[in-house]
């Protein structure tokens, strides 16, 4: 999620925590990302995050057909 020698913060940590609590609160949250390829041993994926966690995730791609699918109603 993010490099140890990272010099400047990232959301990515604070995205996951917040899509767990309201996980934990009933709402079915998705994380949003078009992070998917693992940069080991730096990083891994958010989409290697949200697999670990359990959290269903879309990349922008997907999240922005859904959106177009809905609206065509």
């Amino acid at each position: 999620m993010i490099e140890a020698d990272a010099e400047v913060e990232k959301g990515d940590p604070y995205v996951l925590a917040q899509a767990l609590e309201l996980q934990r609160l009933g709402p079915k949250p998705q994380v949003v990302t078009d992070d998917t390829v693992d940069r080991l041993p730096i990083k891994i994926a958010m989409t290697t995050a949200c697999q670990r966690l359990g959290l269903p995730y879309l990349t922008l791609d997907d999240f922005l057909q859904t959106l177009g699918s809905s609206g065509n109603r």
